[in-house]
């Protein structure tokens, strides 16, 4: 079971920047930024976006993700959360992984 979605959560529904042939990775990364200790980032993708697994684990935020009936992925991430608890293997792609 999901823990439920607190107020201070931020949610990032990146599946419409998607559909429109967009790539939302300055949104992803402005998200990233402002994460404080008490928050988690709620992404909501298309697929399962494994390049951020190891980008927000490299600044100490682990990410618990779970695919979802219609097929698109829910992928917390927190630093509360053990590092990359994902449900099974991805094949897709999302941003790369840069030094930033």
């Amino acid at each position: 079971m999901k823990p439920k979605i607190k107020p201070e959560d931020i949610i990032l529904d990146v599946r419409p920047i998607f559909d429109q042939g967009g790539r939302p990775c300055e949104q992803i990364d402005r998200a990233m930024t402002a994460l404080k200790p008490n928050q988690r980032l709620i992404l909501l993708a298309p697929f399962e976006p494994t390049p951020l697994y190891s980008k927000f684990a490299a600044r100490g935020l682990g990410s618990r993700a779970q695919e979802l009936v219609d097929g698109s992925w829910r992928v917390e991430f927190a630093l509360d959360t053990p590092i990359s608890e994902v449900d099974h293997e991805a094949t897709h792609l999302c941003c790369e992984s840069s030094g930033s």
